[in-house]
């Protein structure tokens, strides 16, 4: 357990991992080339991917079903409906290439908490997206949990800090100087 660690009293792998996924994610190049046939996660394996949406043509909505469909009138914006599309599509085509299945025999329904899940199949995901990014997170048999942000400022950022975090988390955010508060902001949060 290091120093950063014990401050923030979060697990060293974890707080390690998300710090090492910053990093990356600001030097990632983003591949959307997906293959045939995906091979399963190993056990305590996670598979992630993170894709551009920017960067996906919507050419695979015949994969959303009816009530996808319907999902994605509820958006107002345009570019909104796309995106929800392409994130629809882009998580059902890995599943059918996981499972080998036709994307339209993969049937999502909701926990009690309204993530998603692929019903009568052991394999695990969570889906995130910000702005036009998008990260999936795949594992067999064993919850998984994904969460991307995207850095930007937002308008309750200071209640949030006030309300959410403890006194040390508050100190090391007071100890940044402007141009490093929003990111040690999102590196906590």
């Amino acid at each position: 357990s290091c120093i950063e660690c014990k401050v923030f009293k979060k697990s060293c792998e974890l707080f390690h991992f998300n710090r090492l996924l910053n990093k990356i994610m600001k030097k990632l190049i983003f591949y959307d080339d997906i293959l045939q046939r995906i091979a399963l996660p190993e056990k305590n394996t996670l598979h992630i991917w993170i894709l551009d949406l920017k960067k996906k043509p919507l050419s695979s909505f015949y994969f959303l079903s009816d009530e996808e469909k319907k999902l994605k009138e509820k958006y107002q914006d345009a570019q909104e409906k796309e995106n929800f599309a392409k994130r629809r599509t882009t998580l059902r085509g890995l599943i059918s290439k996981y499972l080998h299945k036709a994307p339209a025999d993969i049937r999502f329904k909701n926990e009690k908490g309204g993530k998603p899940f692929a019903e009568g199949v052991p394999l695990q995901f969570s889906v995130s997206h910000s702005g036009d990014f998008l990260a999936i997170a795949f594992s067999m048999n064993d919850p998984v949990g994904i969460d991307l942000e995207r850095i930007r400022p937002f308008e309750k950022m200071e209640s949030l800090i006030h309300s959410a975090f403890s006194k040390k988390e508050k100190e090391y955010l007071k100890s940044a100087g402007s141009e490093e508060l929003l990111p040690r902001f999102w590196e906590i949060w």
